[in-house]
Parts: structure tokens; C-alpha cells; sequence
């Protein structure tokens, strides 16, 4: 009976898991698109997922910063290398989910966890960001 519940209980984590991936992906998919609409479902989509998923947050934290990253380089080559003046809406929002989530990432994973070199952070707040 106990071997059975066991089973039961692998079955269950390894479909959790399977879920997870699978919201990832369309999370990540999402976030690789040309609308800012869907660039935003994307972003609180991966939100979602490190609220349901603790042990993914500083995976999803990475990923954020390397699609704000990229979104700066390509801000820059198309304003002739400079900045620009503002952070596009996707942009700011990834900047609101790293902040309201780079707390529970502990460890020396922390030091790690926030790669923004480079990023357009004209008027952006990562203290105090409720957005």
C-alpha cells in the first residue's frame, strides 16, 4: 500500500514538472515575440511560474535580464549606439518581476543572479518597484 502511495506521489511531481515545462516554454515563446502585448503575457507568465516554482526563480530572473539585455542592444543599434531616452513597457514591466522577486534568490546564487550590464535603465526603479 505505502509503494503504491509512493508511486502515486512520483506521478503526480513528475506531471507538475511536466506542467511547469511546458508553461516555460510557452511563457518563453511568448516573451520572443514582436508584440509588446505579448511580450508583457510572457513576462508575467514567468512571474507566475516562480511564484508556483520557487526553485525556478533565479532561472526565470536570468532569463528576464538577458531579454532586457537584448532588448537594449537592439535599442542602441537602431538610435545610432546611444540609449534611448525611455525603456520600452516589456522592458520596465521585466524590470518590476526582478525586483519584486530577486529577494528569494539566496546564496551564492545571488551575486550571480542579476547580469544587467548594459541595459537601458533610463528612469527605472528596482527599490520600491510595486508595479
Amino acid at each position: 500500500m505505502e509503494h503504491t502511495r509512493s508511486i502515486d506521489r512520483e506521478k503526480q511531481d513528475l506531471s507538475r514538472e511536466g506542467q511547469t515545462t511546458e508553461r516555460y516554454v510557452k511563457a518563453v515563446g511568448l516573451l520572443a515575440a514582436d508584440s509588446n502585448t505579448s511580450q508583457l503575457g510572457g513576462i508575467y507568465a514567468l512571474e507566475r511560474i516562480m511564484a508556483d516554482s520557487p526553485g525556478d526563480t533565479l532561472t526565470v530572473v536570468q532569463l528576464l535580464a538577458g531579454a532586457i539585455r537584448e532588448s537594449s542592444r537592439a535599442q542602441r543599434e537602431n538610435n545610432g549606439g546611444k540609449n534611448p531616452d525611455s525603456v520600452r513597457e516589456p522592458d520596465r514591466a521585466a524590470f518590476a518581476v526582478i525586483a519584486r522577486r530577486s529577494e528569494r534568490i539566496v546564496g551564492p546564487e545571488r551575486a550571480r543572479a542579476l547580469n544587467l550590464r548594459r541595459a537601458n535603465l533610463a528612469r527605472v526603479s528596482l527599490i520600491g518597484n510595486s508595479e
